[in-house]
């Protein structure tokens, strides 16, 4: 109960700026279940909560350059998001300058993790 509050708070606070890209999507919260997912619908639920911590620099859809450097990651498949991931949390990438950054944010994520997070942000495209 205390990650969905959180959750909630963080949407709440991250709303800043909008494009014509997240004005197109329905926002319908935890639970939301895409069709092309192949997340079980628990999975999905997890992942939206671990993506509230991507959402101030991606963008609640990845529609964003992150830090204004990043390449726009909804646009990526889900095995190069994975890869990135993977290769920042074992600091094998440094991409824009920004693997510091980056390995603080998935150093905490199990690879299981990474794999479901990887499969949400694939599915924004």
């Amino acid at each position: 109960m205390y990650k969905y509050i959180i959750f909630l708070l963080q949407i709440a606070f991250l709303g800043c700026g909008s494009s014509s890209y997240s004005d197109s999507k329905e926002n319908t919260g935890v639970s939301t279940i895409y069709s092309n997912s192949t997340n079980s619908q628990e999975e999905n639920i997890m992942a939206e909560e671990i993506y509230a911590n991507c959402m101030r620099c991606h963008g609640q859809f990845a529609e964003k350059h992150a830090l204004e450097k990043s390449s726009i990651i909804s646009k990526w498949d889900k095995k190069d998001i994975e890869k990135a991931l993977l290769d920042y949390k074992y600091r094998d990438r440094n991409t824009y300058g920004l693997g510091g950054v980056m390995q603080g944010q998935v150093n905490g994520l199990s690879d299981y993790e990474i794999k479901i997070i990887s499969d949400y942000v694939a599915q924004f495209e």
